[in-house]
């Protein structure tokens, strides 16, 4: 299994902090990138996934979550643009931005994709795909060690792929 993208190099700047107004929600990049999932088990259903900022550790002394997914469908393995609106399915876990250090109560920007905001300098994002046979009975606004629990549980395969996007 693996991980295509329609770009190459640095993520797109409609997916960053540097994406126009249409593109964000109170300054914040809410409209996700769309990727695909290739050569995953025959049986999958659905995907989860994990989109995360490990370079951020330095900076508040943790990975960034910037977005978290389940039960997102299998059907052809291309995850959609914007997949918060396209998705019938998906349900979508809290991000870092729902931390009450950034104050943010918004679920429009805490649940689901809130892309790069690098500070310092450009930054490497690892999205991780797990293969699902059956849907994971997580409710919205799950958080990323839920996500953890429940993707050992039931991930059939993996895979991994990073991004960079610049400051």
């Amino acid at each position: 299994m693996h991980i295509e993208f329609n770009f190459n190099g640095y993520l797109p700047d409609q997916y960053s902090k540097h994406a126009t107004s249409e593109f964000l929600t109170q300054g914040i990049p809410t409209h996700s990138f769309p990727f695909t999932v290739k050569d995953f088990p025959e049986n999958t259903k659905y995907f989860a996934f994990s989109f995360l900022d490990h370079d951020s550790y330095p900076l508040v002394s943790f990975s960034w979550v910037h977005w978290l997914a389940v039960n997102v469908e299998a059907v052809s393995g291309g995850i959609s643009e914007n997949l918060k609106k396209t998705s019938k399915t998906a349900i979508f876990g809290q991000n870092s931005f729902a931390s009450p250090v950034m104050g943010l109560t918004d679920t429009n920007i805490t649940w689901g994709y809130a892309g790069p905001t690098p500070p310092n300098a450009d930054h490497k994002y690892t999205l991780s795909v797990h293969a699902l046979s059956e849907k994971i009975d997580l409710k919205s606004g799950f958080f990323y060690n839920e996500f953890l629990d429940e993707v050992q549980k039931k991930s059939i395969a993996m895979a991994e792929a990073n991004v960079i996007a610049r400051i």
